[in-house]
Protein backbone atom coordinates (compact mmCIF):
# COMPACT_ATOMS: atom_id res chain seq x y z
CA UNK A 1 0.00 0.00 0.00
CA UNK A 2 2.79 2.39 0.89
CA UNK A 3 4.60 1.51 -2.34
CA UNK A 4 1.53 2.33 -4.41
CA UNK A 5 1.18 5.72 -2.70
CA UNK A 6 4.79 6.58 -3.53
CA UNK A 7 4.22 5.61 -7.17
CA UNK A 8 1.10 7.70 -7.37
CA UNK A 9 2.92 10.68 -5.83
CA UNK A 10 5.83 10.28 -8.26
CA UNK A 11 3.47 10.09 -11.23
CA UNK A 12 1.59 13.14 -9.97
CA UNK A 13 4.81 15.14 -9.56
CA UNK A 14 6.04 14.11 -13.01
CA UNK A 15 2.72 15.19 -14.56
CA UNK A 16 2.88 18.54 -12.79
CA UNK A 17 6.44 19.02 -14.01
CA UNK A 18 5.39 18.31 -17.60
CA UNK A 19 2.49 20.76 -17.29
CA UNK A 20 4.79 23.48 -15.94
CA UNK A 21 7.33 22.87 -18.71
CA UNK A 22 4.58 23.03 -21.35
CA UNK A 23 3.22 26.26 -19.88
CA UNK A 24 6.68 27.83 -19.77
CA UNK A 25 7.34 26.83 -23.37
CA UNK A 26 4.02 28.32 -24.49
CA UNK A 27 4.76 31.54 -22.60
CA UNK A 28 8.22 31.75 -24.14
CA UNK A 29 6.79 31.17 -27.63
CA UNK A 30 4.15 33.85 -27.04
CA UNK A 31 6.80 36.30 -25.85
CA UNK A 32 8.99 35.52 -28.86
CA UNK A 33 6.05 35.91 -31.25
CA UNK A 34 5.06 39.19 -29.61
CA UNK A 35 8.61 40.52 -29.72
CA UNK A 36 9.10 39.46 -33.34
CA UNK A 37 5.79 41.05 -34.27
CA UNK A 38 6.81 44.35 -32.73
CA UNK A 39 10.20 44.24 -34.41
CA UNK A 40 8.62 43.46 -37.80
CA UNK A 41 6.04 46.23 -37.41
CA UNK A 42 8.75 48.74 -36.45
CA UNK A 43 10.95 47.62 -39.37
CA UNK A 44 8.05 48.06 -41.80
CA UNK A 45 7.36 51.52 -40.39
CA UNK A 46 11.00 52.57 -40.74
CA UNK A 47 11.12 51.09 -44.25
CA UNK A 48 8.07 53.13 -45.27
CA UNK A 49 9.69 56.29 -43.88
CA UNK A 50 12.94 55.58 -45.73
CA UNK A 51 11.02 54.93 -48.96
CA UNK A 52 9.27 58.29 -48.58
CA UNK A 53 12.60 60.04 -48.10
CA UNK A 54 14.13 58.46 -51.20
CA UNK A 55 11.40 59.61 -53.59
CA UNK A 56 12.83 63.11 -53.90
CA UNK A 57 11.36 66.63 -54.04
CA UNK A 58 7.74 65.62 -54.62
CA UNK A 59 7.80 63.32 -51.60
CA UNK A 60 9.44 66.03 -49.49
CA UNK A 61 6.72 68.49 -50.45
CA UNK A 62 4.13 65.94 -49.36
CA UNK A 63 6.05 65.45 -46.10
CA UNK A 64 5.71 69.19 -45.47
CA UNK A 65 1.95 69.05 -46.03
CA UNK A 66 1.63 65.94 -43.86
CA UNK A 67 3.59 67.65 -41.07
CA UNK A 68 1.27 70.68 -41.12
CA UNK A 69 -1.78 68.38 -41.10
CA UNK A 70 -0.34 66.57 -38.09
CA UNK A 71 -0.39 69.88 -36.22
CA UNK A 72 -4.09 70.19 -37.08
CA UNK A 73 -4.72 66.83 -35.40
CA UNK A 74 -2.53 67.55 -32.37
CA UNK A 75 -4.44 70.54 -31.01
CA UNK A 76 -3.05 73.26 -33.33
CA UNK A 77 -5.76 73.34 -35.98
CA UNK A 78 -4.92 76.00 -38.54
CA UNK A 79 -7.46 78.59 -39.57
CA UNK A 80 -8.74 78.80 -43.12
CA UNK A 81 -6.50 81.80 -43.80
CA UNK A 82 -3.41 80.15 -42.28
CA UNK A 83 -3.91 77.26 -44.70
CA UNK A 84 -4.02 79.75 -47.57
CA UNK A 85 -0.86 81.44 -46.25
CA UNK A 86 1.00 78.12 -46.11
CA UNK A 87 -0.06 77.15 -49.62
CA UNK A 88 1.18 80.48 -51.00
CA UNK A 89 4.42 80.23 -49.01
CA UNK A 90 4.99 76.76 -50.46
CA UNK A 91 4.49 78.08 -53.99
CA UNK A 92 7.15 80.73 -53.42
CA UNK A 93 9.59 78.30 -51.79
CA UNK A 94 8.98 75.23 -53.95
CA UNK A 95 12.28 75.60 -55.85
CA UNK A 96 14.21 74.98 -52.63
CA UNK A 97 13.15 71.33 -52.77
CA UNK A 98 14.93 70.97 -56.13
CA UNK A 99 18.26 72.51 -55.06
CA UNK A 100 19.79 69.10 -54.48
CA UNK A 101 18.74 67.78 -57.89
CA UNK A 102 20.75 67.88 -61.09
CA UNK A 103 20.80 71.07 -63.16
CA UNK A 104 17.67 71.57 -65.24
CA UNK A 105 15.56 69.14 -63.21
CA UNK A 106 13.23 71.86 -61.93
CA UNK A 107 12.49 73.07 -65.47
CA UNK A 108 11.73 69.51 -66.53
CA UNK A 109 9.40 68.95 -63.55
CA UNK A 110 7.78 72.40 -63.73
CA UNK A 111 4.60 71.29 -65.50
CA UNK A 112 4.27 68.23 -63.28
CA UNK A 113 4.58 70.46 -60.18
CA UNK A 114 1.67 72.61 -61.41
CA UNK A 115 -0.51 69.61 -62.26
CA UNK A 116 0.25 67.69 -59.05
CA UNK A 117 -0.61 70.65 -56.81
CA UNK A 118 -3.43 72.10 -58.96
CA UNK A 119 -1.51 75.37 -59.30
CA UNK A 120 -1.77 77.71 -62.26
CA UNK A 121 1.66 79.30 -61.85
CA UNK A 122 4.55 79.64 -59.38
CA UNK A 123 4.83 83.25 -58.19
CA UNK A 124 8.16 84.19 -56.67
CA UNK A 125 6.60 86.86 -54.44
CA UNK A 126 3.64 86.64 -52.07
CA UNK A 127 2.12 89.69 -50.35
CA UNK A 128 -0.44 89.17 -47.57
CA UNK A 129 -2.19 92.02 -45.74
CA UNK A 130 -4.23 91.20 -42.62
CA UNK A 131 -5.50 92.85 -39.41
CA UNK A 132 -3.91 92.24 -36.03
CA UNK A 133 -4.28 88.91 -34.21
CA UNK A 134 -4.71 87.05 -37.47
CA UNK A 135 -2.31 84.20 -36.72
CA UNK A 136 0.61 85.37 -38.83
CA UNK A 137 3.36 84.72 -36.26
CA UNK A 138 2.05 81.25 -35.36
CA UNK A 139 1.61 80.55 -39.07
CA UNK A 140 5.24 81.51 -39.74
CA UNK A 141 6.42 79.27 -36.88
CA UNK A 142 4.40 76.33 -38.22
CA UNK A 143 5.70 76.74 -41.76
CA UNK A 144 9.30 77.15 -40.56
CA UNK A 145 9.00 73.95 -38.50
CA UNK A 146 7.55 72.09 -41.50
CA UNK A 147 10.39 73.30 -43.74
CA UNK A 148 12.89 72.15 -41.13
CA UNK A 149 11.17 68.76 -41.05
CA UNK A 150 10.76 68.17 -44.79
CA UNK A 151 13.43 70.09 -46.73
CA UNK A 152 16.99 68.66 -46.74
CA UNK A 153 19.84 71.15 -46.28
CA UNK A 154 17.56 74.11 -45.61
CA UNK A 155 18.57 77.16 -43.56
CA UNK A 156 15.94 79.49 -42.10
CA UNK A 157 16.54 82.99 -40.72
CA UNK A 158 13.73 84.77 -38.90
CA UNK A 159 13.94 88.45 -37.88
CA UNK A 160 11.45 89.51 -35.22
CA UNK A 161 10.37 92.76 -33.59
CA UNK A 162 12.56 92.32 -30.48
CA UNK A 163 14.72 89.78 -28.67
CA UNK A 164 11.83 88.48 -26.55
CA UNK A 165 9.68 87.82 -29.61
CA UNK A 166 12.53 86.26 -31.58
CA UNK A 167 13.25 83.83 -28.75
CA UNK A 168 9.57 82.98 -28.37
CA UNK A 169 9.24 82.39 -32.10
CA UNK A 170 12.20 80.00 -32.07
CA UNK A 171 10.67 78.16 -29.12
CA UNK A 172 7.45 77.83 -31.13
CA UNK A 173 9.36 76.44 -34.11
CA UNK A 174 11.03 73.86 -31.86
CA UNK A 175 7.70 73.03 -30.20
CA UNK A 176 5.93 72.44 -33.52
CA UNK A 177 8.89 70.45 -34.85
CA UNK A 178 8.79 68.18 -31.78
CA UNK A 179 5.08 67.57 -32.39
CA UNK A 180 5.84 66.60 -35.99
CA UNK A 181 8.47 64.04 -34.94
CA UNK A 182 6.49 62.91 -31.88
CA UNK A 183 9.40 63.96 -29.61
CA UNK A 184 11.56 61.18 -31.04
CA UNK A 185 14.57 62.41 -33.02
CA UNK A 186 16.08 58.95 -33.50
CA UNK A 187 13.11 57.22 -35.13
CA UNK A 188 12.69 60.10 -37.59
CA UNK A 189 16.39 60.24 -38.46
CA UNK A 190 17.20 63.59 -36.84
CA UNK A 191 20.05 64.54 -34.51
CA UNK A 192 20.50 67.84 -32.65
CA UNK A 193 23.90 69.33 -33.45
CA UNK A 194 23.55 72.74 -31.82
CA UNK A 195 20.79 74.59 -29.98
CA UNK A 196 20.73 77.93 -28.14
CA UNK A 197 18.53 81.03 -27.77
CA UNK A 198 19.08 82.15 -31.39
CA UNK A 199 19.73 78.96 -33.33
CA UNK A 200 18.91 75.29 -33.69
CA UNK A 201 20.89 73.06 -36.08
CA UNK A 202 19.87 69.49 -36.86
CA UNK A 203 21.37 66.69 -38.89
CA UNK A 204 18.65 65.36 -41.18
CA UNK A 205 17.88 61.90 -42.42
CA UNK A 206 20.09 62.29 -45.52
CA UNK A 207 23.30 61.95 -43.49
CA UNK A 208 26.07 64.26 -42.32
CA UNK A 209 25.73 66.54 -45.33
CA UNK A 210 22.08 67.23 -44.53
CA UNK A 211 22.29 70.00 -41.93
CA UNK A 212 19.15 72.05 -41.30
CA UNK A 213 19.25 75.31 -39.38
CA UNK A 214 16.80 77.83 -37.97
CA UNK A 215 18.16 81.23 -36.87
CA UNK A 216 15.92 83.68 -35.02
CA UNK A 217 17.17 87.26 -34.56
CA UNK A 218 15.73 90.54 -33.20
CA UNK A 219 15.49 93.44 -35.62
CA UNK A 220 13.90 96.91 -35.56
CA UNK A 221 13.72 99.66 -38.18
CA UNK A 222 12.23 103.18 -37.69
CA UNK A 223 10.80 105.02 -40.71
CA UNK A 224 9.82 108.70 -40.13
CA UNK A 225 6.70 108.80 -37.91
CA UNK A 226 5.98 105.16 -38.53
CA UNK A 227 7.53 102.43 -36.37
CA UNK A 228 8.41 99.51 -38.60
CA UNK A 229 9.08 96.21 -36.87
CA UNK A 230 10.33 93.63 -39.28
CA UNK A 231 10.16 89.89 -38.96
CA UNK A 232 11.99 88.24 -41.82
CA UNK A 233 12.18 84.55 -42.59
CA UNK A 234 14.83 83.57 -45.12
CA UNK A 235 15.38 80.11 -46.58
CA UNK A 236 18.68 78.84 -47.94
CA UNK A 237 19.90 75.49 -49.20
CA UNK A 238 23.50 74.57 -48.34
CA UNK A 239 24.18 73.24 -51.82
CA UNK A 240 22.59 76.23 -53.57
CA UNK A 241 24.60 78.83 -55.41
CA UNK A 242 22.70 81.67 -53.73
CA UNK A 243 19.77 82.37 -51.44
CA UNK A 244 16.87 80.08 -52.17
CA UNK A 245 14.08 82.14 -50.71
CA UNK A 246 12.97 84.62 -48.10
CA UNK A 247 9.90 85.27 -46.03
CA UNK A 248 9.26 88.68 -44.51
CA UNK A 249 6.64 89.45 -41.87
CA UNK A 250 6.43 93.19 -41.24
CA UNK A 251 4.29 95.25 -38.88
CA UNK A 252 3.69 99.01 -39.15
CA UNK A 253 2.30 100.90 -36.15
CA UNK A 254 1.43 104.58 -36.64
CA UNK A 255 2.19 107.01 -33.81
CA UNK A 256 -0.82 109.14 -34.71
CA UNK A 257 -3.56 106.59 -34.12
CA UNK A 258 -4.51 103.06 -33.24
CA UNK A 259 -4.49 101.90 -36.85
CA UNK A 260 -2.19 98.95 -37.43
CA UNK A 261 -1.35 97.21 -40.66
CA UNK A 262 0.43 93.87 -40.79
CA UNK A 263 1.57 92.12 -43.91
CA UNK A 264 3.65 89.11 -44.81
CA UNK A 265 5.90 88.95 -47.83
CA UNK A 266 7.53 85.87 -49.27
CA UNK A 267 10.12 86.10 -52.03
CA UNK A 268 12.21 83.51 -53.82
CA UNK A 269 15.52 84.60 -55.35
Amino acid sequence: MQFRKRDLLRVYLEDMKKIMIDNNQRDEKAIVRSGLGQMIAKAKQLKCKEAERERGPFANMQLLRDALEKLDKKGWKRSYHQRLFHEDFLKACVRIFWKGEEDGRFAIDHQKILQTNSWEHLPQEVLISTPRRFGKTIGVSMFAAAMLYACPGVELSIYSTCKRISQKLLRNVVKFFMIMIESNHKDYGFKVIRQNMEEITLQGWNGEGDQRTVNSYPSKVNIASVHACCQCFACFAHDAQSASGAFVHTEFNSRHGPCLMNFSYSVLT
